[in-house]
């Protein structure tokens, strides 16, 4: 059995339809009207794609997390270029914690998640400001800022720990 729909007109929809084709081009013409004094308005948007020309997307990724949800901010290029400042110094601690292992610099790889323990070495107060700052109501701002700490004083591990919350395991490969 099949169930389908009766999609016939009646005289009425089919005579108010005909004189709505009739003026169809000024109806789109005025839509767009609208939609580029929106877009005018807005002027702040930018999308993705443009971000991840400028930056890699380590960096759109900790630019984004640096504010906190539900709350309204404006991009800016120069926010997005501080992030990628921060990853490029968090990529060449790692660099230089893998060459130090003996790994290869392109091999350092960050990973964490809730079923990863936080690496032993690392320093357990900054660890500590970290998951704080998360656990008061995913303060990533706060947390952007103990990542900052952690690589200003050379912890590679919590460093690595922290990324991989932020912006993801693949991100700074």
């Amino acid at each position: 059995m099949r169930i389908g729909l009766n999609g016939r007109l009646d005289t009425m929809q089919a005579a108010v339809l005909l004189e709505k084709f009739a003026i169809f081009e000024d109806e789109i013409a005025a839509r767009q009207v609208v939609a580029e004094r929106y877009s005018e308005r807005l002027g702040n948007l930018v999308h993705v794609s443009q971000a991840l020309q400028r930056a890699p997307a380590a960096a759109v990724r900790l630019y984004l997390a640096s504010h906190r949800y539900g709350r309204d901010w404006d991009f800016s290029w120069s926010g997005l270029t501080r992030a990628a400042r921060l990853v490029e110094r968090a990529r060449a601690l790692l660099a230089e914690e893998a060459r130090g292992a003996g790994e290869r610099p392109s091999a350092v790889v960050v990973g964490a998640g809730p079923a990863v323990r936080a690496p032993a070495r690392a320093g357990k107060a900054l660890l500590k400001e970290f998951n704080a700052a998360l656990d008061d109501d995913l303060d990533t701002p706060r947390a952007i800022r103990a990542l900052r700490r952690a690589v200003r004083e050379g912890d590679a591990a919590a460093a690595r720990w922290m990324l991989g919350i932020l912006v993801g395991s693949a991100s700074l490969i």
